[in-house]
């Protein structure tokens, strides 16, 4: 295969090591130099491609000289520092100066200036004229017969519709982007473009969180050491991925694998992204300084990095920092810079975001585009489903949202969904869809009410019985235990004192069961229920609340309430009846029941 061959199908590894990187290196003309140049710069290795564009640029043609620009200014602009930027700019300038000095039009040319500036705008983010530019430079690439031009085109433009909203439509420009990668050769163009489709389906939700996060996975272990940028990418969205499925530990894990490839890069863009996902993990868990800390410094390492993009997100997180430590004037301050960064850049999730805050008017979106920010505005307005599409999608960092309960704060939240129990705990959730035992529940309900119980009122509350040492002290031990082990990881929110146990008061108990957002329910009091039946079940004494809030229930109402099915309705109706609680009126589908 020639090395334009190489060059096109994505070997540069391959080139770098035959041309650069070997002892006994191959003698290179001023045309073959325009592969290494490019092979250089996409792996990032920006100051031996600049060495080697000006031992060779005199004796290139104008074609080779505008193409090996061209790779010299993406890979100046990606690192996103202000003296690579400026030499971006200057090449972009001289290009633009050889095209008006030249006269004649030539596609090849053309499309090497076009796609530049759409590059640079895209990195300055300014993704509506990024988006612009990338058609035009598809339009000369298509006219030159050049497939690699196709390829570049079809990329740009999918990575700026993307950006703006136009998500369908880009994942299929990255599609057509990947078909050319695969006929000039399974090369690191391929890689890129797969490796970006699964970051882009990360960042909009289009699948459940454990499948985006295989996903991610999978592509981590598929990427190369060398390939530094790509490997930090995957792990700073992997992190944030973690973060919605409600797994803080292993973001915190993500962040650091994330650390060793930024460090060695020392590009100012990943530095700011990192330490933007750190403040965002610190302000999940609750350390409000240390994330103000962070995201300043974040928002420094952006402004030197000149990400306008990633700089609406890191100057919105500020704000929201600002509002938790109670210093609502500086956030309100930071409003107006937020509105202008969202609508500079043309970015949807910003906009989303802002017009969620109330910090810019609403934009049109079309819903199941961007699944994520659907989801987001459903949590945001609470529609009546909004709990059932949590946990379908898989994101339960959100099921805090939802309940009014901060992210870092300690909680045990009872019938999110149906008689599910979930824990909340500085970032970490987890959610136990089948419910906990009944005699944990009397206890950790006793305990909501108390904070501290000796083991004569624990006999009392949870078993109904007068404390005997004999008979109560070997079930106290074991359902001590038993509620420890159904706490993990957090069984330390239980602990002994002297003469009974506590639950610590930073831990919050609320029980959210009955559906808190229709107009026909009652705040519901779950320890009294409980004690009020200690023959029925944690669903059925609930039921008979339900019931004594609306004056009578039915078969569809308990379904609807507690989220089960049609049989299990019934069974707990016909338990109810035949225990004397509820008395049974009607038949078939005009059945209702009403306390007895």
């Amino acid at each position: 295969m020639t090395l334009a061959g190489q060059f096109y199908a994505g070997r540069y590894s391959d080139i770098i090591a035959e041309y650069v990187d070997s002892a006994d290196t191959n003698e290179i003309s001023a045309s073959l130099s325009v592969y290494v140049i490019g092979a250089l710069s996409f792996l990032s290795r920006t100051s031996e491609a600049e060495s080697l564009f000006s031992i060779y640029s005199a004796q290139m043609t104008d074609r080779e000289r505008f193409e090996s620009s061209y790779y010299l200014v993406t890979a100046l602009r990606r690192e996103r520092r202000r003296a690579s930027s400026a030499k971006a700019r200057s090449m972009l300038g001289s290009m633009i100066q050889d095209m008006r000095r030249l006269g004649a039009s030539d596609d090849h040319m053309d499309f090497f200036l076009c796609c530049g500036l759409a590059f640079y705008r895209y990195i300055d983010g300014r993704f509506p004229l990024a988006l612009s530019w990338a058609q035009k430079a598809y339009d000369h690439a298509f006219r030159a017969n050049f497939p690699f031009g196709r390829l570049v085109a079809y990329d740009m433009i999918g990575h700026s519709q993307l950006i703006v909203g136009q998500v369908r439509a880009g994942l299929k420009n990255l599609a057509a982007s990947a078909v050319i990668a695969e006929s000039l050769g399974r090369g690191a163009i391929k890689q890129a473009v797969d490796v970006a489709s699964r970051l882009y389906k990360s960042t909009y939700g289009l699948a459940t969180g454990r499948e985006l996060l295989d996903d991610l996975n999978g592509a981590i272990k598929a990427c190369s050491f060398e390939n530094s940028y790509t490997l930090a990418s995957l792990y700073i969205e992997l992190a944030r991925l973690q973060i919605l499925t409600g797994d803080g530990h292993k973001a915190e894990a993500s962040l650091r694998d994330a650390s060793e490839a930024v460090y060695r890069l020392d590009i100012p863009f990943l530095d700011a992204h990192l330490t933007f996902r750190y403040a965002h993990l610190a302000t999940l868990q609750g350390d409000h300084n240390k994330a103000l800390e962070l995201i300043r410094t974040a928002r420094s390492r952006a402004g030197d990095a000149q990400s306008a993009s990633l700089m609406v997100g890191i100057v919105g997180l500020e704000g929201r920092i600002l509002k938790l430590m109670g210093r609502s004037e500086e956030a309100k301050a930071l409003e107006s810079q937020i509105r202008a960064l969202g609508e500079r850049s043309g970015q949807i999730v910003s906009q989303r975001i802002n017009s969620r805050l109330g910090i810019a008017s609403s934009k049109d979106t079309r819903r199941g585009e961007d699944l994520l920010g659907d989801l987001l505005d459903d949590v945001h307005l609470r529609v009546k489903d909004v709990r059932s599409k949590v946990l379908q999608s898989g994101f339960l960092g959100l099921i805090p949202s939802t309940i009014d309960i901060g992210s870092f704060s300690d909680a045990i939240i009872f019938g999110f969904d149906s008689d599910s129990v979930t824990l909340i705990c500085k970032g970490q959730i987890r959610h136990d869809r089948d419910g906990w035992p009944e005699l944990v529940r009397k206890l950790i309900f006793s305990l909501n009410e108390n904070r501290k119980l000796t083991k004569e009122e624990i006999a009392e509350k949870v078993w109904r019985q007068a404390y005997s040492p004999i008979r109560h002290d070997p079930l106290i031990y074991a359902l001590i235990a038993r509620t420890r082990k159904t706490l993990e990881p957090f069984e330390d929110w239980l602990a002994v004192t002297e003469g009974g146990y506590c639950l610590r008061d930073s831990v919050i108990v609320k029980d959210v069961s009955i559906l808190n957002n229709r107009p026909d329910s009652l705040p519901v009091q779950s320890a009294d229920a409980v004690q009020a039946y200690p023959d029925l079940s944690f669903r059925q004494a609930k039921i008979l609340e339900l019931c004594s809030a609306n004056g009578a229930v039915t078969n569809k109402s308990v379904c609807e309430a507690f989220q089960v099915s049609e049989v299990t309705a019934g069974r707990d109706l016909s338990d109810l009846t035949d225990k004397g609680y509820l008395k049974k009126i009607g038949k078939g589908r005009a059945t209702t029941y009403t306390k007895a």
